[in-house]
């Protein structure tokens, strides 16, 4: 986990892969098997952005493969957010479980954000359009599960102090 300024973060390059990924429409069973095919990213971190003193305050990425994997461009002042009762559930959206009949998916303006695990890896996937169930995604991988919720408690940790010196 690092915390770099909003210019550091606009010289990163955003890392889609080669060609999209579309979901829509297929059983549990079907969508299972897709992600165990995902492309495995061995060396991922939660980049915090930006300046709580801001009107939009810290954004959140995952970094990996020298860019931008995934972002959450409408979590605004997540430093607030992961520093409160909040960071449970943001926590809670990394526990969904490809047993489940649904994995945890948000969308928002040309968004859309889908994750889920199993015992070894988290299965992440990013587009951008809003249509979660016919989601088109431009960026999915799965990473190492203990090294991605890792980073998150890392996350969460930073913001709390963060939030205390404020």
């Amino acid at each position: 986990m690092k915390h770099i300024t909003t210019e550091e973060y606009k010289t990163m390059s955003i890392k889609n892969n080669d060609q999209p990924l579309t979901l829509g429409g297929q059983s549990n069973q079907a969508l299972q098997s897709k992600l165990k095919d995902l492309p495995l990213i061995h060396a991922i971190e939660i980049v915090l952005h930006g300046d709580s003193k801001t009107s939009l305050g810290i954004h959140v990425a995952i970094v990996g493969n020298g860019g931008i994997l995934a972002s959450f461009p409408w979590y605004d002042h997540m430093e607030r957010r992961l520093a409160s009762e909040e960071s449970a559930a943001m926590m809670d959206m990394n526990k969904s479980q490809l047993a489940d009949e649904h994995p945890f998916a948000d969308a928002d303006q040309g968004w859309n954000f889908v994750t889920t695990a199993d015992e070894k890896y988290q299965y992440i996937l990013q587009g951008s359009d809003d249509g979660i169930n016919e989601g088109t995604f431009l960026s999915y991988f799965k990473v190492d599960r203990q090294r991605y919720l890792d980073e998150w408690e890392e996350a969460i940790k930073y913001c709390k102090q963060l939030q205390s010196k404020n």
